[in-house]
């Protein structure tokens, strides 16, 4: 599947051919190989390791450049061609030594990069569903772009809030004017500083 989800974004989904049942974890990258492109690309998902367990699909959300991977993805892929993906990070949460701690959450996002985070607040959220005993007591989202049309992912986002009084999350824009539930401007120090205080109750 290839999708526009903003005007600079494109989101793409892999049908794995996962016969060994590889997995990865939340906040990891797949290097990503093209045939006849010497360039490997290097791409975070955004989906859960759970949802991929299910399903094996790899979903991507790569911004425009002219970059060679993420300017063929814009410009050449189509559904249907052929990719070689492998797993690989060292930023991903838990981390081994949080897994079985009590802790809160605090994820920072500023454009395409929401990519790692959403898989992380994503399985969070599976986490509590599951009640598991590994879950986060809290959950907060500061996630900035530069308009509210790159806000990739903002219902999604908004659902799981409305859905869970564990997770939270603010939304800022840059360049353009703020409307409903929209801040404008960066985050701040003082942004993190209040979600920091929320998060410690």
């Amino acid at each position: 599947k290839v999708d526009d989800i903003s005007p600079t974004i494109r989101a793409i989904s892999l049908e794995a051919d996962n016969t060994k049942k590889y997995n990865f974890k939340s906040g990891q990258w797949v290097d990503f190989f093209i045939p006849g492109e010497p360039q490997v690309g290097g791409f975070s998902m955004w989906n859960s390791p759970e949802h991929f367990s299910q399903t094996d699909i790899i979903e991507l959300a790569i911004k425009f450049s002219r970059w060679p991977p993420a300017h063929w993805i814009h410009t050449k892929c189509q559904v249907g061609d052929p990719v070689q993906v492998k797993f690989g990070g060292e930023f991903y949460y838990p981390p081994n030594d949080l897994a079985q701690e009590e802790h809160n959450v605090l994820l920072i996002a500023g454009g395409v990069g929401i990519n790692p985070l959403l898989s992380i607040w994503l399985h969070a959220r599976h986490l509590h569903e599951n009640k598991d005993s590994g879950r986060p007591n809290s959950v907060k989202l500061l996630y900035s772009a530069v308009s509210e049309e790159e806000l990739v992912f903002r219902d999604l986002i908004e659902k799981t809030s409305q859905e869970n009084e564990h997770f939270h999350h603010s939304l800022f824009v840059t360049r353009s004017a703020a409307k409903s539930n929209v801040l404008s401007g960066r985050i701040g120090c003082e942004h993190i500083k209040g979600a920091l205080e929320n998060l410690k109750g």
